[in-house]
This record gives C-alpha cells, structure tokens and sequence, in this order.
C-alpha cells in the first residue's frame, strides 16, 4: 500500500509543475497573439515579455522539461509506463519555449528553421 500511495504523490509532482508550465505557456501565447486582451492588461506584463526568452519563457521551458523528465523517469522507474496526462501537459508547456527556439514567436530572429 505505501508503493502505491507514493507512486501517486510522485504522479501529483510531475503534474503539478506540468501545469504550472503549461499554464504559463499558454499565458505567454495569449499575449504573443493578441497583446491587447484582458487577461494581459489584468497581469500587468512586461513589454516584450512574449518576444522572447523573457523570464517567464524561461521559467515555463524548466517546468516543462523538469515534468517530462520526471514522467519518463517515473514510468521507468514504476514499470507501469509513462503518465500520459503529465507528458501531454509537459508538451503543452514547452510549446512556447518551442516556438522560440523555432523562430515563430520572435521573427526578427528567426531560429534554426526559420527563414530570412
């Protein structure tokens, strides 16, 4: 019983901070996409925070890799495979980070893909 309840509270972590990413990987889309919405005006972003690697792209990025990291070494780990739910919302977080690095979010730097 208590492999069971800490597998879950392991599950929990790599969850929670999947969602912490992904939640700040979303707000960082919002404000690329349209700078004047409500929820930007309400958060008081920096200018350019959404350009970038600003602190915030930065901090989503560490979320999302430290909570896929911990899916795939969690799911080695218990045998039982990988959780998906996790490994879906760690993807979700890093989609900003991922579009830095592939010149969508910043096009007057345009990465390794990127054109121009």
């Amino acid at each position: 019983m208590s492999d069971l309840k800490t597998s879950t509270q392991g599950n929990f972590g790599g969850l929670i901070v999947a969602i912490a990413g992904a939640g700040i990987s979303i707000l960082l889309w919002i404000a690329k996409i349209n700078p004047d919405s409500d929820v930007v005006r309400r958060l008081d972003l920096p200018p350019g925070s959404a350009t970038g690697w600003s602190g915030l792209a930065i901090v989503a990025a560490i979320c999302g890799g430290v909570a896929l990291l911990f899916a795939i070494v969690r799911g080695l780990a218990s045998k039982r495979g990988v959780t998906g739910l996790t490994v879906l919302v760690a993807i979700v977080a890093l989609s900003f980070p991922a579009g830095i690095v592939l010149g969508a979010v910043a096009p007057q730097r345009p990465g390794p893909f990127g054109g121009s």
